[in-house]
């Protein structure tokens, strides 16, 4: 601990101590990093970029609330204001112009920058083979990543290779992605995606095609009543998420959370290997209705088995394998069991001051889902049906917007969710959400707001107040007090609990800033006592503090330090604290060196339940927050290069020296010593 605040302390007393702007907002960073604390996946790499926004950045001349809610960090209001301002008078041609909008400043401004182009509403051009050719744009990307150090799953020899085959890595230590997008005005895109995870096979055994997953898509938009017709891989979000919901954060419970604008079908070259659609999706637009149809059939990764009976054999399996991993001849067994077929659809109507809409859908496997006989397991879905149906809406009444949704789940369970968002007074955006969803309530595709990764067995509220007090000043603040009916993993009786954050930012001025924020969590879990027969429960309690501060003294150089404390403990266990201090630099301007990042961490978290995500530095279309955990030292150096005009390079190196240990990993990610290090290169060529 003493070696950590003397690092802090010492970088408080130079001039250059602090950040500038985050390439996002700090609390999309605290929504990537509790997404990959709460869950063993990988997220969607294509939210990532949307939420990094470092591929499309928005035209708001588009006056659209649909594509305005796309800025993550606009509140309801604003976006509102904003499309009301350039109804009124028409497309803004200077960044400087939206002063004149209410509740923007310049803070919010320059915070814009970065996600928002200024132009005139994309030209309609005939969809000829000689305008596809000529005016289409093409973007290729390859990345190549590899640890250095050798782990034990690639230490294989003759008699391990005999003698246990599950026991080692088939495939390469490296891993390999490429990704190809054409696009055609705002009328026709094509995508395709590849991706060779390290220890999968490549151009050999299993993988005879090359990499392990491919993805891709075809769409075709904005031409008369067809909105848009997708052939390929997609997503579905409609409403409030709650019937059919396509986010990997979208579930998420933070100061970021927000009122879900339906974003319907969005086409997805991701490489992330689970909650995608495959298939053909039509939107189709006239007037004020719109109407939307899929249908998809994919296959899914599960350990199954087969049960005799006296007239033929059952398929059953007892849950999804989603990491996406190939790696292992147990890993290939259970590849692609499990066919899923899904087709639904929504239909919505748009008034002068409210939408409302259908959603519902039907799906089947080809094999039965037995959840298990765990008592918290009760109420999950079981057998190989599934399906949903649900109405949503939202309107707006003065300076408020309310919203929400009903849905039923096949087997008869409900969950409804109603919530507003209310502009109080100029600078103030309230956010109110109340959430019930039954136990009973089973919908695979749901990914409405919840403590949890399925939208079932909760009720909750969920209150968010963002204020501007003066000029420079802004804090936002949230609270949410939930309850389970009944029981929950690691927690044998019915529960409830409470979960608070609040954020401050300074905006000192142009070049200094500082940003506090804290959270907290408390609830019950079973309490570790073997020699109980009973199990009895014990309360628990997370507390997470995080100070930011910020400087930038010019345009091409910031610089930012972080501090941030994690406490955790039980009525049964003693207090665990875990520290993290970090310094960031970045470096970004024109010409062959586009940008620097170096960013340098000591951490000292012994405890499991005390450990520390942060967010880091990474490439276009990747994501990284490594969790901290034990005693060391991190560096990340992520450089880029225009090498040509429409030529980039990115190199990353990334290190972790570990203080209190002499091996890192376990199992088959074993590697021998205190060191670990990890380099990528990614190209990316724009015809």
């Amino acid at each position: 601990m003493r070696w950590v605040l003397a690092f802090f302390g010492i970088l408080l007393t130079i001039p250059l101590h602090v950040i500038a702007q985050s390439d996002i907002p700090e609390y999309m960073e605290e929504l990537m990093v509790n997404f990959t604390e709460t869950s063993d996946l990988e997220p969607n790499e294509e939210e990532v970029t949307a939420y990094q926004n470092q591929q499309e950045r928005v035209n708001i001349n588009l006056m659209d609330p649909t594509v305005l809610s796309r800025i993550p960090f606009l509140t309801s209001s604003q976006i509102k204001n904003l499309t009301e301002y350039l109804t009124e008078y028409g497309e803004v041609f200077s960044l400087y112009e939206l002063q004149a909008v209410e509740g923007f400043d310049s803070a919010i401004i320059q915070k814009l920058t970065p996600y928002i182009v200024i132009g005139l509403p994309p030209p309609r051009v005939r969809l000829t083979p000689r305008n596809l050719i000529r005016e289409g744009r093409h973007e290729v990307a390859f990345r190549y990543e590899q640890v250095m150090q050798k782990q034990s799953g690639y230490q294989k020899g003759d008699s391990i290779t005999a003698s246990d085959p599950g026991s080692f890595y088939l495939g390469s230590q490296q891993r390999y992605y490429f990704r190809y997008r054409y696009t055609f005005f705002d009328q026709v895109v094509i995508g395709i995606s590849g991706d060779k995870d390290a220890g999968e096979q490549f151009f050999a055994g299993s993988q005879p095609a090359g990499m392990d997953f491919y993805s891709g898509f075809l769409a075709i938009r904005n031409i008369k009543w067809l909105k848009q017709v997708i052939i390929g891989h997609f997503r579905a979000s409609f409403g409030q998420g709650l019937t059919l919901g396509g986010s990997s954060f979208g579930s998420a419970i933070s100061i970021g959370t927000a009122m879900h604008y339906s974003a319907g079908f969005s086409p997805s070259q991701s490489v992330c290997e689970y909650g995608y659609l495959r298939g053909a999706a039509v939107t189709l637009s006239s007037g004020n209705f719109e109407c939307s149809g899929f249908l998809s059939t994919t296959r899914k990764d599960a350990s199954v088995y087969l049960a005799d009976t006296t007239e033929n054999h059952n398929l059953f399996f007892t849950s999804f394998t989603e990491t996406g991993y190939h790696r292992t001849s147990t890993e290939l067994a259970r590849k692609n069991q499990i066919r899923e077929q899904v087709y639904g659809g929504h239909v919505s109507y748009r008034g002068g001051f409210f939408l409302v809409g259908l959603t519902g859908f039907y799906g089947t496997w080809s094999g039965s889902l037995l959840p298990g006989q765990e008592a918290y397991r009760q109420f999950m879905l079981e057998g190989n049906e599934f399906g949903g149906i649900g109405i949503d809406g939202r309107c707006r009444i003065g300076f408020s917007q309310v919203f929400g949704e009903l849905s039923f789940s096949l087997n008869g369970g409900r969950a409804w969710l109603v919530g507003a968002s209310v502009v109080p007074v100029s600078g103030m955006d309230l956010l109110m959400i109340c959430r019930s969803y039954q136990p009973q309530y089973q919908n695979p595709f749901s990914t409405a707001v919840s403590q949890n990764s399925r939208s079932s067995n909760e009720q909750g509220f969920y209150l968010r107040l963002q204020a501007q007090l003066i000029p420079k000043a802004t804090i936002s603040g949230f609270v949410d007090l939930f309850r389970f009916p009944w029981l929950q993993y690691r927690t044998n009786s019915p529960s409830e609990g409470i979960e608070a954050g609040l954020f401050t930012h300074y905006q000192f001025n142009s070049f200094w800033s500082f940003s506090l924020r804290y959270s907290f969590k408390a609830g019950v879990v079973n309490a570790s006592s073997p020699v109980d027969k009973i199990t009895s429960l014990a309360e628990e309690k997370k507390n997470d503090l995080k100070a930011e501060c910020g400087f930038s003294p010019v345009s091409s150089l910031s610089f930012r330090t972080c501090l941030s404390l994690r406490s955790y403990n039980t009525a049964a266990n003693p207090l665990e604290i875990g520290y993290l201090a970090s310094q960031e630099a970045t470096y970004k301007r024109a010409g062959i060196l586009r940008s620097v990042r170096l960013k340098y961490t000591l951490f000292d978290a012994p405890y499991y339940n005390a450990r520390i995500y942060s967010y880091e530095p990474d490439l276009l279309y990747s994501f990284s927050a490594p969790v901290c955990y034990g005693k060391g030292i991190r560096c990340v150096l992520v450089v880029q290069l225009g090498v040509a005009r429409k030529l980039d390079v990115w190199g990353y190196l990334g290190m972790i020296k570990y203080l209190d240990r002499s091996t890192i990993g376990s199992g088959m990610e074993e590697i021998r010593g205190s060191l670990k290090s990890e380099v990528k290169v990614q190209l990316r060529m724009r015809l």
